[in-house]
């Protein structure tokens, strides 16, 4: 009976760790921008919906076809994040992941609006350019974040898992 008393508690605990994991494995972009040029389809996306400052920001950007919305196959991504005085933030090429999306990761230092620029260049003497202006907003909290916040309740969720475990495990020896 205790057996299965324990084995109810370890599957809510699981069934816990799940829940509270859930949201962090389904990370999606939750702002961008499309852009067309020249037919076709600047896909910008990042995964706040705010940009903020002081906090790090995924960006995925992509090419598409715009009549039919398909991916165009492209070389490489040349970008350059700047400030409005023209300070350079990052400049450089990036390589495509096998999803054909170019992604990269980035800290803005503070708020203002920034220009970024980028150009995707394909076989022979395809390009296509484009830069968005992106606003990014000052950092009004200053304490644990949410996202803080999910980690030290999934590793709290952990530890007493860990334990119930030991301690179960302490328990069959000792009834042997």
């Amino acid at each position: 009976m205790k057996d299965f008393k324990f084995m109810n508690f370890k599957f809510l605990m699981i069934l816990l760790l799940l829940l509270i994991a859930t949201p962090l494995a389904l990370a999606h972009l939750a702002g961008g921008v499309d852009a067309t040029v020249d037919n076709h389809i600047v896909d910008i996306g990042y995964d706040a919906e705010q940009l903020t400052a002081g906090r790090s920001t995924v960006f995925l950007l992509s090419l598409k076809e715009a009549e039919t919305e398909e991916a165009v196959t492209t070389n490489n991504l040349w970008i350059k994040l700047q400030d409005t005085d023209k300070n350079t933030l990052f400049s450089g090429k990036i390589f495509p992941e096998p999803t054909g999306t170019y992604g990269f990761t980035i800290l803005f230092p503070e708020e203002g609006r920034y220009t970024l620029s980028a150009r995707f260049s394909g076989a022979e003497t395809f390009e296509v350019e484009h830069s968005e202006v992106l606003t990014v907003a000052r950092d009004l909290n200053h304490k644990l974040g949410i996202d803080w916040l999910k980690w030290l309740l999934l590793s709290l969720l952990l530890l007493i898992i860990v334990l119930m475990i030991c301690r179960n495990k302490n328990k069959l020896r000792g009834e042997k």
